[in-house]
């Protein structure tokens, strides 16, 4: 039985198509370009190709440039912590240009920090779908960010492309700084190693746990989202389908693809208003070119390699700092941050 109109963040056929069922249909994306790259070149390999790195930076890119829509153009935002969307772009900016050292340590932060902040994404539409049916938003809140967090970690733990995710952390750190590299991919890959047997008992225990407390809450009045459930599910056989399994190259553009769609549809769907009004057009219809255009006019920019360069390399990172950051504060649930108003 479909869930009440009451339930969604858009409109039914937006929150299945965008947010719940992306993870799965991404994945089949990606799995289904590298057999068509291994079919057409007769081996695998698809994360070798221009056309994996080229699709996957336009994707990656093009969805941290719309944060600013969220803590510029939005005055309420703006307007909670003003020197943090002003004056810390400036001094991160430089710190950047001016010091490979720091460049070479933001990426290989932003590296892990994106797994956090991929799950808190997840993390944050199971909370936005509680809010939707009234549910107090601090039940089951540390549940629900183990839970995510366990998803995106755990397939990366225990996959087979672990090796693959600490080289592409270090890669900018390997040219400037090789001894620093190679001592941090040893103490990175011990960690792994060692953890890599825990993570499917843990996993099972703590999903079990998991549902124990929610049976508990649901007793006690917490009504359970039908949507919810089904992002979760949608996450996981995702995640368990591109780290568990080496898709020759797929799991980078699978996972990367879906978190940019659903940050994409979750952006739009709360700020269209504000781009509309902020532009003067005269319907929300008008303001979707304008607010499509810019992220993908930046997307191009950093992904295409006609425009590589070290200084826009450096200032990518700073953006995706910044994407990693504010999202970590401007889209609070218990704060009422993350209000969807209805299409005009």
């Amino acid at each position: 039985m479909l869930p009440d109109r009451e339930a969604y963040l858009g409109e039914p056929w937006q929150d299945w198509l965008l947010l719940v069922l992306a993870p799965v249909l991404a994945c089949a994306v990606g799995i289904g370009s590298a057999w068509v790259y291994a079919l057409r070149v007769g081996r695998p390999g698809f994360h070798e190709s221009l056309a994996f790195f080229a699709l996957t930076g336009f994707i990656v890119n093009s969805h941290f440039a719309l944060t600013f829509y969220r803590s510029h153009l939005n005055g309420k935002i703006f307007r909670l912590t003003p020197l943090r969307f002003t004056l810390v772009p400036v001094l991160l900016l430089a710190c950047l240009l001016t010091s490979n050292f720091c460049f070479c340590v933001a990426v290989f932060v932003n590296v892990w920090w994106d797994t956090w902040h991929s799950s808190s994404q997840t993390f944050g539409l199971c909370r936005m779908y509680d809010r939707k049916l009234g549910n107090d938003p601090e039940a089951g809140r540390g549940l629900d960010m183990a839970l995510n967090w366990l998803i995106y970690t755990g397939p990366i733990i225990a996959g087979v492309i672990r090796q693959e995710e600490i080289a592409n952390s270090l890669g900018a750190m390997e040219g400037s700084y090789p001894a620093l590299a190679a001592l941090l991919a040893a103490a990175v890959g011990r960690v792994l190693e060692r953890a890599a047997p825990l993570v499917l008992p843990a996993g099972l225990a703590f999903a079990a746990y998991y549902a124990w407390r929610y049976r508990r809450l649901a007793a006690s009045g917490y009504r359970v989202s039908p949507l919810k459930l089904a992002i979760l599910a949608s996450t996981l056989a995702a995640a368990v389908a591109s780290w568990g399994y080496n898709w020759w190259g797929a799991a980078m553009l699978s996972m990367n693809l879906f978190h940019a769609v659903q940050y994409y549809a979750v952006v739009w769907l709360a700020e269209r208003g504000n781009v509309r009004d902020s532009l003067g057009l005269p319907s929300t219809g008008w303001a979707l070119p304008a607010f499509l255009a810019p992220a993908a006019a930046y997307g191009a920019l950093v992904a295409l390699p006609s425009t590589s360069s070290l200084w826009l390399m450096k200032v990518s990172v700073a953006v995706a700092t910044l994407h990693f950051w504010y999202d970590g504060f401007v889209w609070s649930v218990r704060k009422g941050q993350t209000r969807f108003p209805a299409p005009s």
